[in-house]
């Protein structure tokens, strides 16, 4: 199942160093650059 995310929804994830938390600030759908480097979503 694919999720699809908004601007502002708050995700958690539970990884190897403890629950992780955040919210989407921007959804990419297309190859970008961010910060200099080359984004393929």
């Amino acid at each position: 199942m694919t999720a699809h995310f908004k601007p502002h929804d708050r995700l958690s994830s539970n990884t190897p160093r403890g629950i992780t938390q955040g919210k989407v600030v921007r959804v990419i759908s297309t190859h970008t650059t961010v910060d200099g480097k080359s984004v393929d979503a």
